[in-house]
C-alpha cells in the first residue's frame, strides 16, 4: 500500500494494563481486526507498553526508504521504569514477602526517531 502512495499511519496509548493502537490510511481509522498485526508488530519494535506503571502516547507514520519500510514517530512516555528486578532471595513458599532489589527510575520525557520495521 505505501507503494500506491497510501499515507498509512498510527497512533498509540500504552501502559496501565493495555495498548490501543489505531492504524489509518489516508487519515482514515482502519478496522483493528484487519491490522491487529502490524499494530502488534509495532508495538512490539517501539517497546510500547501494555503493562505496568509506564506509559507511552505517540504516533507516526510509515514510510518507504529503499528497500527498508521505516516509521518517523514521537511518543510522550511518563511513569516508573523498571530497568531490571534482581532477587535476592528465593521467597517463602507460605505466602510471605521476599527480599528483592530493582533499578526503577521515575520517566517524564519525549522520544522520537526514525526506526526499520522491515528490511
Amino acid at each position: 500500500m505505501l507503494e500506491d502512495g497510501t499515507e498509512i499511519t498510527v497512533d498509540w496509548d500504552g501502559g496501565g494494563d493495555e495498548c490501543i493502537m489505531s492504524v489509518y490510511f489516508d487519515g482514515k481509522e482502519q478496522d483493528y481486526t484487519e491490522h491487529a498485526e502490524l499494530s502488534d508488530f509495532v508495538a512490539e519494535v517501539l517497546q510500547i507498553p501494555s503493562v505496568g506503571e509506564f506509559f507511552m502516547k505517540g504516533s507516526g507514520r510509515l514510510f518507504i526508504d529503499g528497500p527498508v519500510v521505516k516509521i518517523d514517530h514521537k511518543s510522550h512516555c511518563s511513569g516508573e521504569s523498571w530497568d531490571h528486578i534482581d532477587f535476592d532471595a528465593i521467597p517463602d513458599f507460605d505466602g510471605h514477602s521476599f527480599d528483592w532489589e530493582a533499578n526503577v527510575k521515575v520517566v517524564d520525557e519525549e522520544r522520537q526517531g526514525i526506526t526499520v520495521l522491515f528490511q
